[in-house]
């Protein structure tokens, strides 16, 4: 799994939680991680800080204007040597981990001079420039691109294995041969035996044992041989079943037995392919028809699971939670809602790199309140911007206008 680490200065908190969210909803929750620097009391955060990236696979360091630390009499904080950003960058850069610095809030990257020895290289590093209004997806979606880039690049880590018990248990019952003269084959055991000083064979005890043995074995045979009782006859289950006679006797018939079925060896189905960004995204744009004019109950749910944590909602940014309240007060004014979208006027574009898509077109809508007899109805247009992640399809940005109205 990839392990991706932020790092950033307080100030920069804002910026660096939007991109947060944005790469746990291409990587997944468990993937990306930041606040490297949150130790427990009594711990040493230079230990923790490099146990906390022992395995990452990329970091990630957030610059904005102020990242150096500078205060009112011109003194940065980088400079500290207890300094939990600088800490947290030579860290990586010891590591040799991919370090990847982002520009934030038209910061640009520090000069050589500007910073200690241990982090002058990080000078050199190709930054990616984020802007946090109109160009924010633009920019995240390059910075996934070239992200996705580096994880592919960097070797996998190796695999430590243990030995097996069996192995260790071989190690133990089987002790090790004798070294051998070099070029002399070790030669097997084989049965001792004795000889006199006239050169005669003398068997000794085990050998005599072994052929009274072998002649004890073969007198038993042949015993058994010769006395043995004759086979009886096999007296058929069903009597009924004898053939016509043959030279005088009835020679009994044998059922016939039905040949098996032999088993038809069906070649493997190959899987079916998985499907496409854009069918992901048209199939999303119909459960988002549909979804919309469900009742309240069903809607706040969904609202709760396809919204990510923050949405561009209508040109105004919106939590998860603050989308459910206007989807409820809304909710409360139309309780009865239709909308149909028009499929000939829909259009998708996805950027498979980034996993996003986005969804465009128009849509008939009906609403309408019987309790104080309102109706709004017409025709408007709508746009999603959809990222498909491991957790599902998340809405990151939404908006609409009314093209026209057909009220009666």
């Amino acid at each position: 799994m990839t392990k991706i680490a932020i790092s950033y200065r307080r100030t920069d908190s804002d910026a660096t939680g939007r991109l947060f969210d944005r790469l746990v909803l291409k990587y997944g929750k468990e993937s990306v991680f930041r606040d490297i620097d949150s130790v427990p009391f009594g711990l040493d955060f230079r230990k923790a800080i490099d146990e906390a990236l022992k395995d990452a696979d990329i970091f990630i360091a957030v610059v904005g204007p102020n990242w150096r630390g500078v205060d009112t009499v011109g003194k940065a904080r980088i400079n500290d040597e207890s300094d939990l950003v600088r800490i947290e960058v030579e860290t990586a850069l010891k590591r040799k981990i991919p370090v990847v610095p982002v520009l934030v809030g038209g910061a640009t990257m520090p000069q050589p001079t500007e910073l200690p020895d241990s982090l002058r290289d990080f000078s050199f590093r190709n930054a990616a420039g984020i802007d946090s209004g109109r160009n924010f997806d633009a920019d995240v979606k390059r910075l996934i691109r070239s992200m996705d880039h580096v994880i592919q690049d960097t070797p996998a880590r190796p695999v430590i294995r243990k030995a097996s018990p069996s192995a260790a248990q071989r190690q133990i019952v089987e002790p090790p041969q004798k070294p051998t003269a070099a070029g002399v084959e070790p030669v097997a055991p084989h049965p001792q035996t004795a000889s006199s000083s006239t050169g005669q064979l003398r068997i000794t005890y085990p050998v005599a044992a072994g052929l009274s043995g072998g002649i004890a074995v073969l007198a038993v045979v042949c015993f058994w041989l010769i006395y043995r009782p004759e086979p009886q006859p096999v007296v058929p289950s069903n009597p009924t079943a004898v053939s016509p006679t043959l030279a005088g006797k009835a020679v009994q018939s044998k059922p016939a037995v039905a040949p098996q079925p032999q088993p038809v060896s069906v070649p493997p189905q190959p899987a079916p392919p998985p499907p496409s960004l854009e069918s992901m995204a048209r199939n999303f744009s119909i459960e988002y028809m549909q979804q919309s004019g469900a009742n309240s109950t069903d809607l706040l749910n969904f609202t709760r699971r396809v919204y990510a944590a923050s949405v561009m909602y209508f040109n105004e940014r919106l939590s998860n939670e603050q989308i459910v309240e206007v989807q409820r007060k809304f909710v409360v004014s139309w309780p009865q809602r239709s909308y149909r979208p028009k499929l000939e006027t829909q259009l998708i574009k996805c950027d498979n790199a980034a996993s996003t898509c986005q969804i465009t077109g128009r849509l008939d809508f009906s609403d309408s309140n019987p309790q104080n007899f309102k109706v709004s109805a017409g025709v408007a247009d709508y746009e999603l911007t959809v990222v498909f992640g491991r957790e599902g399809p998340k809405i990151i940005e939404e908006n609409g206008h009314v093209l026209s109205r057909t009220n009666p």
